[in-house]
C-alpha cells in the first residue's frame, strides 16, 4: 500500500527478512518477482543491491459479472468472438470435463504425466520440475481445483488428455500449472480448451477474477484476458553473477 505512511519501512524490512532467510538457506542469492512498479519501483531496490530483470507478461480476467457461456462471448470484441466460435465452441461437445476430488492413484499419476509434457516443452520460462510429492498433496488440498478433460468417445483409453491445475483464494482464481497430451493439441485444440474451461469455471465457482499467468498472450487476450507488465528484482552474493543477470535481462 504506497498510500500508507510506512510504506518504504515496510519494504525494507521485507529485503531485510530477505536476506535473513537467503543467509539461513546458504543460497547464492534471491530473487522477488511478480512485482508491478505501482507496489515496487526501481527506486526502492538499486540503492540496496537489487537488480531490476524483465519478466514475460502475466495475464488477467476481471468483470467475471456474466452469467453464461453466451453472454461471455457476447462481451468479448468482435475479433476475439469469431476466434472462439472458430477454435473453441466446435470442440467443446468433444470433452467430458471432470472437476469433483475424487482421485484414485492412477488417476493422478496421469494427471502428474501430462504435466511433465508440458514442462519438457515449455522452454519460454526455465524453471525448475515440480515434485510429484506436491503435486499430490496439491491435488488433496482444498483450496486446490483440478479440471479434467476427457475424450467423450472413449478416446485415449479413457485417460485425461489436459489437466488445470488452479489455486483458489476468495474472490480470486488463479491457473497455476496446465498438463496436456500433445496429441491432440491439433486435433481437438485442447490447449485451448482448457483455458475456456478455466474460465468457466471459475464462473461457476463465484470468483471476480481469474488470473491466467504467463506466455500465451495471444490465446488467453482471445478470452477477453488484459496483459499485465511485471518485473522481478535479484540480488547475487556473486558479483560476477550480478553482471551476468542484468546482460541477460
Amino acid at each position: 500500500d504506497r498510500t500508507h505512511p510506512r510504506a518504504s519501512k515496510a519494504i525494507a524490512r521485507l529485503l531485510a527478512e530477505a536476506e535473513t532467510f537467503r543467509e539461513d538457506m546458504q543460497a547464492d542469492g534471491i530473487m522477488m518477482r511478480g512485482l508491478d512498479e505501482a507496489s515496487v519501483s526501481s527506486a526502492d531496490m538499486l540503492d540496496k543491491g537489487w537488480v531490476s530483470v524483465n519478466l514475460p507478461d502475466s495475464h488477467r480476467i476481471s468483470g467475471m459479472d456474466w452469467e453464461t457461456p453466451e453472454t461471455f462471448l457476447e462481451g468479448l470484441r468482435s475479433r476475439y468472438r469469431y476466434s472462439v466460435r472458430k477454435e473453441i465452441l466446435p470442440h467443446v461437445e468433444r470433452f467430458e470435463v471432470k472437476t469433483d476430488g475424487c482421485l484414485s492413484q492412477e488417476e493422478k499419476d496421469d494427471l502428474f504425466r501430462l504435466y511433465q509434457q508440458v514442462k519438457a516443452r515449455a522452454l519460454e520460462i526455465n524453471t525448475f520440475p515440480l515434485p510429484k510429492a506436491w503435486f499430490m498433496a496439491m491435488m488433496e488440498h482444498p483450496d486446490w481445483d483440478v479440471i479434467r478433460l476427457h475424450l467423450r468417445d472413449g478416446g485415449n483409453g479413457g485417460k485425461p488428455v489436459a489437466v488445470m491445475f488452479s489455486h483458489m483464494n476468495g474472490p480470486a482464481y488463479s491457473a497455476k500449472f496446465v498438463g496436456l497430451d500433445y496429441r491432440f493439441l491439433g486435433s481437438h485444440n485442447v490447449y485451448k480448451q482448457a483455458l475456456y474451461q478455466c474460465v468457466l469455471r471459475a464462473r461457476s465457482l463465484g470468483c471476480t477474477e481469474v488470473k491466467l499467468g504467463l506466455t500465451a498472450t495471444i490465446e488467453k487476450k482471445k478470452l477477453g484476458a488484459e496483459v499485465l507488465s511485471q518485473h522481478g528484482f535479484v540480488k547475487m552474493e556473486d558479483h560476477f553473477a550480478v553482471d551476468q543477470m542484468r546482460w541477460a535481462s
